[in-house]
């Protein structure tokens, strides 16, 4: 074999090998329907609630009516768990006053990582949420 025929095969190869896990890791994400009925704190905008769902604690918050997003509960720093200060429109750890802006990034120590933040939709008067395996 030519040496670049094998590195054309091997470039190949290693671009189906990059593609293919990212379409299992798609395939491995779950959405999962929660009825905003039954979630009183998120029926009005600036409303939050913790809740265990497959064993995480994931943070809610309706910062608008057609908007509500989730986020990891707890603090990258000390895994105290975070609360929402709707004044701000940040996350807040009560233990030690870290500050999270609602892409998850920390604002103010002593965190210097960023929270995850799980992917989020509302409709048909529930939120859609989006888990895998990995978050």
């Amino acid at each position: 074999m030519e040496r670049r025929s094998f590195l054309k095969t091997g470039l190949a190869a290693l671009a189906v090998l990059t593609v293919i896990p990212a379409e299992l890791l798609k395939a491995a994400a779950k959405k999962i329907a929660l009825p905003l009925s039954k979630l009183p704190d998120l029926k009005k905008v600036g409303g939050y609630m913790t809740l265990k769902i497959k064993g995480k604690n994931i943070l809610f918050v309706r910062r608008k009516a057609e908007q509500v997003d989730g986020f990891c509960a707890r603090c990258s720093h000390a895994d105290a768990m975070l609360e929402y200060k709707k004044d701000k429109d940040q996350l807040y750890c009560p233990e030690h006053g870290s500050e999270f802006d609602m892409d998850g990034n920390p604002l103010k120590g002593p965190a210097t990582k960023p929270i995850c933040k799980y992917e989020t939709a509302v409709k048909d008067e529930k939120i859609l949420l989006t888990m895998d395996d990995g978050k």
